[in-house]
């Protein structure tokens, strides 16, 4: 665990979604962090994204020094595994398929990238865009991706035929 927290009680109210008959006023616990358990630094420059990998095995941290770089979650620390490199410009968004096999970042230089993870080998680039890539995910079946740009579109990738759609 990489932060502790502190119970507090906080008053709850149902939306109006819920029942009709509900009544305000009851009482929710909710876990607050009150201190970092471990804290680094990770990048030459601002991290702008942060996830974990399916099973929170690997951390993999974005920034705008162009890099993705990995760390090994080994109780309260991170341990550094690897760089991803190949961006031109500074990472927007990261995102791990659903076995943690791929990594895929978006960037402020037109194109999202995929790496495989457990070699740190660049695979593909995707490129089309016009403006910064703001944001970019793997759907479910891991065969295709949508992206989205600051040039106000959205990509849906097809890695399968290597097609823009």
């Amino acid at each position: 665990m990489l932060i502790s927290f502190r119970r507090r009680s906080i008053p709850s109210f149902p939306s109006s979604q819920d029942c009709a008959d509900a009544q305000a006023g009851g009482n929710q616990e909710v876990r607050v962090p009150v201190s970092a358990l471990h804290s680094f630094d990770a990048h030459d420059g601002e991290v702008n994204a942060v996830r974990f990998s399916p099973g929170s095995r690997l951390l993999a941290t974005g920034g705008m020094d162009r890099r993705v770089k990995l760390w090994e979650v080994i109780g309260d620390k991170c341990e550094a595994k690897g760089s991803l490199t190949g961006s031109n410009a500074g990472i927007t968004s990261i995102e791990f398929d659903s076995a943690g096999s791929y990594l895929l970042a978006a960037s402020n230089d037109f194109a999202s990238r995929i790496w495989t993870v457990d070699d740190y080998r660049l695979r593909h680039t995707l490129t089309g865009h016009s403006g910064k890539v703001l944001s970019a995910k793997f759907l479910l079946d891991n065969a295709r991706i949508v992206s989205g740009s600051h040039d106000r579109t959205l990509k849906l990738w097809d890695l399968r035929n290597k097609v823009c759609k």
